[in-house]
């Protein structure tokens, strides 16, 4: 998904956009017929700023995981929160000048972090944009390395995004991209992220991979690998 921005000072007016796409989480490997989760993405643009809300659902209708996300200009990281409903936890990252802020709380404790910035700082509030950004090299085959915030762990990864093939799917062709820790340590218990894009880069059509909500294994919330399928 890549929002098209639309900033205009028109006889006096800012003109302002918004938009919907929704997804199904579906268990890892079931051909897309297992459902565990929906959830609903909205971007709202205005004054060069872009405004973020994710919101995946139990299959009952009950949130179990909001995230927000302000974007500056085509994709630079402003701030990402994150609210864990199912396990309690609230997360925020934040980018101030060269320096990227970690918040961390659970059960009325709170961590803070920080770290020096290194290099884009993408989350999921605005990685769909840096890929839209990139998407001239990355579709020639040129790799591209990002530092992603990982606000349970209060600081950012290194990750290395290629293209991987292409392939044709429901009448159309799709880019396959694969996001790979920079770390040989991290790539070893961290499984690669894949995800299919439109040709144009524009639209992210499914991912393959971990998602933000978790699942419940006896009486502890376990990390959840799962296949998403997006609904523009």
């Amino acid at each position: 998904m890549k929002v098209l921005v639309l900033f205009s000072l028109l006889f006096g007016f800012t003109l302002a956009h918004a938009e919907t796409v929704t997804g199904e989480v579906f268990e890892m490997k079931s051909n897309f017929s297992k459902k565990l989760f929906t959830m609903d993405i909205q971007v709202d643009t205005q004054d060069g700023m872009k405004k973020t809300l994710a919101v995946y659902k139990d299959l009952q209708g009950q949130p179990a995981v909001e995230e927000k996300g302000v974007v500056k200009g085509t994709a630079e990281l402003v701030s990402f929160d994150v609210d864990q409903k199912q396990t309690g936890e609230k997360g925020r990252i934040e980018v101030q000048d060269d320096k990227v802020l970690f918040t961390y709380e659970k059960d009325g404790k709170k961590k803070t972090s920080d770290e020096k910035l290194k290099g884009p700082v993408v989350t999921p509030a605005n990685f769909n944009f840096y890929i839209g950004d990139h998407w001239n090299e990355i579709s020639v085959g040129k790799e591209i390395e990002i530092r992603f915030g990982v606000w349970f762990r209060l600081e950012t990864v290194g990750f290395k995004i290629f293209k991987v093939g292409e392939t044709q799917k429901d009448g159309r062709k799709l880019i396959q991209l694969r996001m790979k820790p920079s770390s040989f340590v991290i790539a070893a218990i961290v499984d690669p992220l894949n995800l299919w894009y439109t040709e144009d880069g524009k639209k992210l059509v499914e991912l393959s991979g971990r998602v933000s909500p978790k699942i419940k294994k006896g009486d502890s919330w376990k990390d959840l690998d799962a296949d998403v399928r997006y609904l523009h």
